[in-house]
């Protein structure tokens, strides 16, 4: 896909460029007014732009100063695109007619332009049925907005299990907190349960505070796992041997704040957002720029 062309565009311009009308083009920017937004192309196999092709919502989401390539889920607790302020089902607003379930023990705080909060326990979480959209690929990023209350383990996104078993499908991956604050990446390399368990140094995200947490992984040719913590690079763990890229590509559930075998997440999860490809350094500190005032940094 080509890079997106980056500017200031109002509601009109959008409608004259995608032949949108005045509501659709309202939800694809996620409010009134101007913003700075990306409109990107699909190219065809042969690397050239059709340019009588209709536009997805996907190929040109728009979000205030946030990267957008290869952007494959996301959810915002402050957009009433991704969420009205009440009500059981979210919106990823991909243009890709997915939905987010939110569980009963899932509550929802307007403070910090809003974000979702629980205790941990039965129901305390957010899932999305298996699409297509959720296979990634080579390398991946993910990254979230999080508050945690306790010393436990904190389940942001993973991808697994079906029914009660941790690790049942190779492709399974978790983006969690540690008891000891670290951040941990898990994946699943094969269906015999064999895993990769990667983390950062421990003391990175101190209860009640909050901060912005992203992991990018990949195998050999994308340099390894690496940690940030508000935009900060807290952990370079390179390669361990020899390790495939990541392929997740399984038929389970990606759940948020849980992990259904009984790990589940305790505070404040504002934002989270799942990319196939590795952002640069400069793209997430333009991800974390483009929210820390919201969290008050």
């Amino acid at each position: 896909m080509p890079g997106p062309t980056s500017g200031q565009i109002s509601f009109s311009s959008l409608n004259q460029t995608l032949g949108l009308s005045s509501n659709q083009a309202n939800t694809c920017l996620g409010g009134t007014g101007t913003y700075s937004c990306a409109l990107t192309r699909r190219a065809n196999s042969f690397g050239v732009i059709d340019t009588n092709s209709p536009f997805r919502a996907s190929e040109f989401y728009c979000y205030n100063n946030v990267k957008v390539d290869c952007l494959r889920f996301y959810m915002d607790a402050s957009k009433p695109t991704s969420f009205p302020g009440s009500g059981t089902i979210l919106c990823d607003p991909l243009g890709c007619n997915l939905s987010i379930t939110r569980c009963s023990g899932v509550g929802y705080s307007s403070a910090n332009s809003g974000y979702f909060t629980t205790s941990g326990g039965a129901n305390c979480l957010m899932y999305m049925t298996h699409t297509s959209q959720y296979n990634i690929e080579n390398c991946i990023t993910i990254e979230a907005w999080v508050c945690v209350n306790t010393s436990n383990y904190h389940m942001i996104v993973t991808k697994q299990p079906t029914g009660n078993v941790a690790n049942n499908f190779p492709g399974n991956y978790e983006f969690r907190v540690a008891p000891d604050y670290s951040l941990e990446f898990l994946y699943q390399v094969n269906e015999f349960q064999n895993f990769r368990l990667i983390c950062s140094a421990a003391n990175v995200v101190p209860v009640g505070v909050w901060r912005h947490v992203l992991v990018t992984s990949g195998g050999d040719s994308y340099g390894g796992t690496k940690f940030y913590v508000n935009s900060v690079l807290c952990a370079n763990r390179g390669i361990f041997g020899t390790v495939g890229n990541i392929v997740a590509v399984n038929p389970t559930a990606l759940l948020l704040m849980a992990r259904k075998d009984g790990l589940y997440f305790s505070g404040g999860l504002a934002y989270t957002a799942i990319y196939q490809g590795i952002l640069t350094h400069a793209e997430v500190c333009q991800n974390y720029c483009a929210n820390k005032a919201r969290f008050g940094l």
